[in-house]
């Protein structure tokens, strides 16, 4: 998972350069078939060998692939000179709190969004577990029900002194 975070930072970077040199049809293209070749690779990989570290293997493989392209194709378009002489520690250091905070967010929605689901896989079955999952995706329909505007508070946003907009 560490060579894909950072190979997937690398290929931002290169995605980045292209996409400020208007590369846009390039980038999306690559954004495609990576997509494509993505889906039908795990499908296969995992139908062969049920092993989930396959999927950290498929994704680093592939955007590996997809960073030597982009950057293959960036040299031969362009001949940027890459060089860590420029970076700009100021950026990085303002930087790091709000990255921190963000990382936190991201860990604290995946253990609120996946104990839940855990902790009945493990004190249920599997029907447990189905039914689960129907019946919080009904309370995710009732929830959005009751934010939909009311009709008259929806009408009275659009009147003016007792004249309709």
């Amino acid at each position: 998972m560490l060579g894909y975070l950072v190979m997937k930072y690398l290929t931002q970077n290169i995605n980045g350069y292209l996409l400020a040199q208007q590369e846009y049809a390039f980038a999306k293209f690559v954004l495609l078939i990576h997509g494509l070749i993505r889906t039908v690779l795990l499908i296969v990989v995992i139908s062969l060998c049920k092993y989930a570290i396959l999927i950290a293997v498929v994704d680093l493989v592939l955007t590996t692939i997809v960073f030597f392209i982009s950057l293959m194709y960036c040299k031969r378009g362009y001949s940027p000179v890459f060089s860590l002489r420029f970076f700009d520690r100021t950026i990085f250091r303002s930087s790091v709190p709000m990255c921190v905070a963000l990382l936190l967010h991201a860990l604290t929605n995946q253990a609120n969004n996946n104990v839940d689901k855990f902790i009945i896989i493990i004190t249920t079955n599997m029907e447990g577990v189905v039914l689960y999952s129907v019946v919080q995706y009904v309370f995710t329909i009732f929830s959005s029900v009751a934010t939909v505007p009311h009709r008259d508070v929806f009408i009275g946003a659009f009147q003016d002194n007792g004249r309709t907009a």
